[in-house]
């Protein structure tokens, strides 16, 4: 959780100085679904199979839900 937590931290940093305006920090759910979509993308290029697009992917999904504030059984 600490590491999605910074990278939203660093994401919301990053896309203020781009938009020329506060940006909150990215909550680490939306940093997991931000992730599996990198991996979604990364699985989509045709001739270039990686096993690792799928596992990561399936792991940030779970990770999302786990971080999740809306899910009352969720990480804490």
């Amino acid at each position: 959780m600490e590491n999605f937590h910074n990278i939203g931290v660093a994401w919301g940093a990053i896309l203020s100085s781009y938009a020329g305006c506060k940006i909150e920090n990215v909550p680490p759910h939306i940093v997991s679904h931000m992730m599996a979509a990198l991996k979604a993308i990364r699985a989509v290029v045709p001739s270039a199979y990686q096993q690792d697009d799928y596992d990561d992917m399936l792991n940030y999904v779970k990770f999302a839900a786990r971080l999740d504030p809306q899910n009352k059984d969720g990480d804490k």
